[in-house]
């Protein structure tokens, strides 16, 4: 499904890899209570079906998430903050969340947790410090873990599989005056952490701010990958091969001092404090890029839709298109989606789809209801 959390993205690893991260970054204001619109083949619901700051007690808030995924019980596993632990919610009301882990480096501990993914039967977390994948049992039973890669995206499919994109080897130090795409693998890996395939020299970003970054995602046996270099993404069999490219249609991604200025404070606030002026000093020696990558990000149901996010940090909006990006539709882009507020698409399974919103007071996990009609 999905990577390490924006704003959490490869552009701000790279800007920010030689001075330091702190991990308590502020975040965009919270969102407003307003209904979504959608057009199109498919509709959300007009407000969300549950949230996660309902699933836990008053005394656990205000929430400080990463990543989140949704049980099939309804209730919710996320991470989040400094405590190194995966908690684990219940839809039946506000009881105290199952926790699992600690910190340290023994089995099911953890050095770094950002990222939680049920994976099938499976939950999976990746340590990106001790470049490990734990996995437990949906009932957080601790099960195994394995080696994983020096990677900074994660996806996996129904089955367990996993998708990792490899961090570029060129992420070394600050943006300069080459603003080429830095290159690297994709590797997928069985549910043991066995690797399956890699396919290599895949374009995975641009080392500046508002660059492009790639995301990627499986639909059934396939997987999408969108480099956002065109308004297109591409569906992929699993060695490699091309089946067929995706145009997006006119994604008008118009780019503004304002959003370029936004894109600047998110990553000064992702550093040690005692760092932002040093940060805001090399980052203004960047010039703003001609135009906006095509979209920001791609999240894929696994079997058929994958959701693009158009707007960008800054839009105090979450503008989303729908492509059904199936092996044997010869259909694109679906439908739209917009919400009046700021988040980042995290799941879009069959049912509900799952966004994060950020805020210095409390950061939140809705829930909302999809429904996809039939296509013309």
């Amino acid at each position: 499904m999905k990577s390490f959390r924006e704003p959490r993205s490869l552009a701000a690893i790279v800007l920010i890899a030689c001075i330091g991260c702190n991990l308590n970054a502020p975040s965009p204001e919270p969102p407003a209570e307003n209904v979504p619109t959608s057009t199109g083949a498919v509709t959300v619901s007009v407000a969300p079906v549950d949230r996660l700051s309902e699933q836990v007690p008053q005394e656990m808030l205000p929430l400080e998430v990463d990543d989140a995924t949704r049980l099939p019980d309804g209730g919710i596993a996320y991470v989040g903050g400094q405590d190194l632990m995966v908690r684990m919610t219940s839809a039946s009301g506000r009881e105290v969340p199952v926790s699992l882990g600690r910190e340290g480096e023994g089995p099911g501990e953890f050095k770094s947790l950002k990222w939680i993914e049920q994976c099938g039967d499976r939950l999976y977390t990746w340590d990106f410090l001790l470049r490990r994948i734990s996995v437990f049992t949906l009932t957080g039973e601790f099960v195994e873990q394995f080696p994983g890669l020096s990677l900074f995206r994660l996806y996996c499919d129904n089955s367990g599989n996993l998708m990792a994109l490899e961090t570029p080897r060129e992420l070394q130090g600050l943006p300069g005056p080459d603003f080429e795409p830095l290159a690297a693998r994709i590797v997928i890996l069985d549910r043991d952490g066995g690797p399956v395939t890699e396919l290599h020299d895949i374009p995975m970003a641009r080392n500046r701010p508002l660059g492009t970054v790639t995301t990627a995602g499986f639909i059934g046996e396939h997987i999408v990958l969108g480099t956002a270099e065109q308004a297109s993404i591409q569906l992929l069999q699993r060695n490699g091969t091309l089946v067929r490219e995706i145009a997006l249609g006119d994604l008008e991604r118009t780019i503004t001092p304002a959003l370029y200025q936004a894109e600047l404070e998110r990553l000064v606030a992702q550093t040690h404090p005692d760092m932002h002026d040093r940060i805001r000093e090399v980052l203004s020696t960047v010039p703003m890029p001609a135009a906006l990558p095509a979209y920001r990000s791609i999240v894929t149901d696994r079997e058929r839709l994958a959701w693009i996010t158009l707007s960008s940090i800054g839009d105090r909006k979450t503008r989303l298109i729908v492509v059904d990006a199936s092996a044997g539709s010869s259909s694109g882009v679906i439908g739209t989606v917009e919400f009046p507020f700021e988040a980042e698409v995290l799941e879009a399974r069959s049912g509900p789809l799952l966004l994060l919103t950020l805020s210095d007071e409390g950061d939140d996990v809705l829930v909302y209801e999809i429904t996809v009609g039939s296509v013309p």
